[in-house]
């Protein structure tokens, strides 16, 4: 029942990108994923994601729209405990989301395969219930009309987003963390 009412949830985010005139692209999250690197004085942690869901609207006047979200307690880093104490760290019942919606304009239309070109997107980014601006930088490979893959990294602050920061040894993590997409996005049918 609750990956019926997110499917239908979507839909409904996405019905008016379907009613404007362009192509409409999908995540594929088996080929895509969101990492994110937290860095503590005695070590690094990873945590990866394959369980995200968005979409993406090229528009014949060179606008591309995006939405991908990502749940939280879909984290992984290989520890149970440190996923735990990370998700309770961000309220992941309370914030089960971070999700970035953004624009890119002036994009030219590809017009030859196989492509590659340089993408930036303005947006928001939430996460733990805080909204703030974001610009994401993607490198966007195009095989052929039907797939597209992009992939890019970015830093946020835990405090920017009101997360307070988890400690070891009385040593908090530092404050930046690095944000890495690689997103498999296939044409609508």
């Amino acid at each position: 029942m609750h990956r019926f009412v997110a499917t239908a949830l979507i839909a409904l985010l996405f019905a008016p990108l379907a009613q404007a005139e362009g192509r409409i692209f999908s995540v594929v999250p088996s080929s895509s994923s969101v990492t994110y690197k937290l860095v503590h004085k005695f070590h690094e942690i990873e945590g990866v994601t394959k369980s995200l869901e968005g979409k993406g609207l090229v528009q014949p006047d060179g606008v591309i729209k995006v939405q991908v979200r990502a749940k939280i307690e879909s984290f992984d880093s290989g520890n149970g405990n440190r996923d735990a104490h990370m998700k309770e760290t961000v309220e992941a019942a309370r914030f089960p989301d971070v999700e970035f919606k953004g624009v890119a304009s002036g994009v030219k239309p590809v017009t030859a395969f196989p492509a590659k070109n340089k993408i930036y997107f303005k947006g928001t980014l939430t996460f733990h219930g805080v909204s703030l601006p974001q610009t994401v930088e993607l490198e966007v490979a195009q095989a052929d009309a039907e797939h597209v893959s992009a992939e890019g990294s970015f830093p946020i602050s835990l405090e920017s987003f009101k997360v307070e920061r988890p400690q070891l040894l009385f040593v908090p993590v530092d404050d930046q963390v690095v944000i890495h997409l690689k997103l498999a996005l296939d044409a609508a049918k």
